[in-house]
C-alpha cells in the first residue's frame, strides 16, 4: 500500500515536471514568434521611411535641376513628415531594447539602417538651416547598452522632445561600432556615457531636466547672437 502510494507520488511529480517543461517550451516558442514579429514590424516601417526619403531626395534634385534653385518647401515637407515617423520608430526601438528580448540575428542590421537614417536626417536638417535660413535646435545623444544612467537620460530627453518646439534629438548607440558614431566620439573626445552634444558642445554624464534646460538655453542664446 505504501509502495503504491510512493509510486503514485512520483508519477504526479513526473507529470508535473513534464507539464512545466511543455509550458515553458510553449512560452519560449511564443516569445520567439513575437520577437520575430516586432523586428519584422520595425524593418517594414524603416523600409517605408527609407523609400519615401529616397523619393523625396530624387524629387528635390529634379526640382533643383529644372528650376535651378533650392526648393525649401520640399525640404520642409520632408522634415515635417519624416521626423514624426522617425520618432515612432525610435519608440519601437526603445521599447524593444528595454524588454527582456531574445537575441535576434536580424535586429542589429535593422538598427544599423535605422541609425544611418538618423545621421542622414541630422545632415539634411542642417542643410535646411543653411539653405533656407532656418534655425533648429539639435541634440546628439550617444549612449551604450551597459550605461546605468543612459536609460534615465533617454527619459529626460523624451520629456524635452514632447515639450520643446523645434528641438530635434538624434540618439546614437555606441555599441553598434559604426564609423559615423566612432568619428563623433573621437571628434568630441568622448570618455564617459551618456554624452549629449548640444549645438556642437559635448556634455558627458547624466544631465537632469533643470541642468539640461540651462544647457539648451545657454547654447541657443549663443547661436542667436
Amino acid at each position: 500500500m505504501v509502495k503504491q502510494r510512493e509510486r503514485t507520488d512520483w508519477e504526479i511529480i513526473a507529470l508535473s515536471v513534464i507539464a512545466t517543461v511543455l509550458i515553458m517550451s510553449g512560452i519560449y516558442f511564443i516569445g520567439l514568434q513575437f520577437n520575430d514579429y516586432k523586428v519584422s514590424s520595425m524593418d517594414n516601417d524603416l523600409a517605408q521611411i527609407e523609400a519615401d526619403h529616397q523619393s523625396q531626395i530624387v524629387g528635390q534634385r529634379l526640382a533643383e535641376e529644372i528650376a535651378r534653385e533650392n526648393n525649401c518647401d520640399s525640404l520642409r515637407e520632408w522634415r515635417d513628415s519624416s521626423f514624426p515617423r522617425m520618432e515612432e520608430l525610435r519608440t519601437e526601438v526603445e521599447a524593444y531594447e528595454q524588454s527582456n528580448r531574445f537575441d535576434h540575428a536580424e535586429y542589429e542590421t535593422v538598427k544599423q539602417r535605422y541609425t544611418n537614417m538618423i545621421i542622414q536626417s541630422l545632415i539634411e536638417a542642417r542643410g535646411i538651416e543653411n539653405k533656407c535660413n532656418e534655425t533648429m535646435d539639435e541634440i546628439i545623444y550617444i549612449y551604450t547598452q551597459d550605461c546605468q544612467s543612459c536609460e534615465d537620460q533617454g527619459t529626460v530627453l523624451s520629456y524635452f522632445r514632447q515639450n520643446t518646439d523645434n528641438l530635434y534629438v538624434y540618439p546614437l548607440d555606441s555599441d553598434l561600432d559604426m564609423q559615423p558614431i566612432n568619428f563623433l566620439e573621437e571628434y568630441y573626445s568622448v570618455e564617459e556615457y551618456p554624452v549629449i552634444i548640444v549645438e556642437g558642445e559635448p556634455y558627458e554624464g547624466f544631465k537632469g531636466v533643470e541642468e539640461l534646460e540651462e544647457i539648451i538655453e545657454e547654447n541657443t542664446e549663443e547661436e542667436d547672437l
